[in-house]
């Protein structure tokens, strides 16, 4: 297992686009949502467009200055009350640097600015893939309780 010291968590700039991108692919191909197709004009402007906006964080892990996780997500009102609320769009890590100390700590971040960004919920996804069930767990230690499950049907 990799040393935790050899990491560092920091938010994301422009040149760091394409590893994101790269590493969006990967998470698009094990989550499932490769159905989807894979336009990487349309996920570099998202991203492009996410960075320097507010609302977004986006943090890359990096091991020894290689990148090796993202975490996106965003603040939004919530469409049926005046509350706010966090939302994860993608937490990706590759498989070698999973359940690392420094991997959970992209977490840690994301809920400080949620609730300094005025959000009163934050949501993290659990997709239905290897290793759902431990994810599950680390959510549950953290406070987290199953909200809803989303099924998905193609068209």
């Amino acid at each position: 297992m990799p040393r935790t010291k050899a990491y560092n968590v920091r938010l994301a700039t422009e040149n760091d686009i394409i590893d994101i991108s790269i590493l969006g692919k990967q998470f698009a191909k094990e989550s499932g949502n490769a159905r989807l197709g894979w336009d990487h004009t349309k996920v570099f402007n998202s991203l492009a467009n996410a960075i320097t906006r507010e609302e977004f964080l986006i943090l890359v892990l990096e091991y020894d200055d290689e990148i090796v996780g993202m975490f996106i997500g965003f603040i939004a009102e919530c469409f049926f009350s005046l509350k706010t609320q966090s939302c994860e769009l993608s937490w990706y890590v590759t498989p070698d640097h999973r359940g690392t100390k420094a991997a959970f700590e992209m977490v840690d971040i994301y809920e400080q600015w949620a609730r300094d960004g005025g959000a009163t919920m934050a949501n993290l996804i659990n997709l239905d893939i290897l290793n759902a069930d431990k994810v599950a767990k680390f959510y549950r230690r953290k406070g987290y309780t199953l909200a809803e499950n989303t099924f998905v049907k193609e068209l």
